[in-house]
């Protein structure tokens, strides 16, 4: 039989672990700025996690995905940071099928104001930034690619002598 436990309390090295078997989880209003994965890791059980009204404005990715039964995640109350790292939380948030209580997002100042989940300025903006960064990797590649060959990589022409030496 899992225990079934409700804590409201910030995680301390000087407390004991909490039981591995634990499935709900409150920590609402005790000012955290940062979940890590060393902090829930160990929670394998967890099915709800309520981080309501602290003071985070990210989380990692990797905290959800070391919580293979969270069913449930309250994040409101939290000043968000609506970057494009938190878009990939969203995007894992709901894969997962997770019941989210969003927060708001706090900062950038085009996005304070909208629900982080359902911000569609958020995810213009990564989409724009995403394309960005594509567009710059296709560029090295380009690049890398003229300089494994010695020569700039040039279309073939019929009129080009090729046994013309510089």
């Amino acid at each position: 039989m899992l225990q079934v436990l409700t804590l409201s309390l910030p995680f301390r090295a000087d407390l004991p672990r909490l039981p591995v078997t634990l499935t709900r989880l409150d920590l609402k209003g005790n000012k955290i700025d940062q979940v890590g994965v060393h902090d829930v890791k160990h929670l394998k059980h967890l099915q709800v996690l309520n981080l309501r009204d602290n003071k985070l404005a990210s989380i990692d990715d990797g905290v959800l995905e070391s919580l293979p039964r969270l069913r449930h995640l309250y994040l409101d109350g939290n000043p968000w940071n609506c970057t494009c790292s938190l878009l990939k939380v969203r995007r894992l948030l709901i894969d997962k099928g997770t019941d989210i209580k969003e927060g708001l997002c706090a900062e950038p100042p085009y996005c304070r104001g909208e629900g982080w989940m359902s911000s569609n300025t958020m995810l213009r903006g990564c989409e724009t930034s995403y394309n960005s960064e594509k567009s710059r990797e296709s560029k090295k590649q380009l690049k890398a690619s003229e300089i494994s060959y010695g020569k700039p990589h040039m279309e073939e022409d019929e009129d080009y002598d090729y046994d013309t030496e510089y």
